[in-house]
């Protein structure tokens, strides 16, 4: 029997910080939606990869709601942890 190892979330933490730029919006002067999915994506897969040590690939999102709308030359900051 294999014996369990314990992890620890802090193991997996990613924190990313991008600034919107001009090309990172739509004609509303806001970031693209598709921009953050990818950000999103990037940050979880780098916390999940660290955590199973193994490659990985995301099978599905349940929701994203976009509650208030991120402009040009704001940051955006992204945690993740399993």
């Amino acid at each position: 029997m294999e014996k369990r190892q314990t992890k620890f979330c802090k193991e997996s933490l990613v924190i990313k910080t991008s600034r919107v730029i001009p090309s990172d919006t739509n004609n509303h002067n806001t970031l693209i939606g598709g921009r953050l999915m990818t950000y999103i994506d990037d940050t979880a897969s780098i916390s999940a990869s660290r955590h199973c040590r193994t490659e990985i690939v995301t099978a599905s999102t349940d929701s994203v709601d976009f509650l208030k709308p991120i402009k040009n030359d704001h940051s955006v900051c992204l945690e993740s942890y399993v």
